[in-house]
């Protein structure tokens, strides 16, 4: 089996296919950043909180009640990326379509 042929063969496929595998790839990274994130703040921030209003036994109680509603957080925040990209594009679209005057008949 020659390895430098299959090599050859990725290297020569088309860019365009190439290109939506790291966008969507890159889309994929975001969200799961996003995501991470959000969750890791609402456990840190949770046992802080309820290490300060509870105790010592608050701790999972805060990160149980705090995680949650981070993660809904950061569910909003890719729908609202995702509606703002889609408006975008909507802008861009009409705006590089030539306006029409409607004609009035007197």
């Amino acid at each position: 089996m020659n390895v430098n042929a299959n090599v050859d063969a990725d290297v020569n496929a088309s860019p365009k296919g190439n290109e939506d595998d790291v966008s969507s790839t890159r889309v994929i990274l975001e969200r799961n950043r996003l995501y991470a994130s959000h969750g890791l703040g609402g456990m840190m921030g949770g046992s802080i909180t309820g290490g300060i209003f509870r105790g010592r036994s608050g701790i999972v109680s805060g990160m149980l009640l705090l995680t949650p509603m981070m993660l809904m957080a950061a569910h909003g925040e890719m729908k609202l990326n995702a509606y703002k990209e889609k408006r975008l594009e909507e802008l861009r679209l009409e705006s590089s379509q030539p306006k029409v005057e409607k004609l009035r008949w007197k």
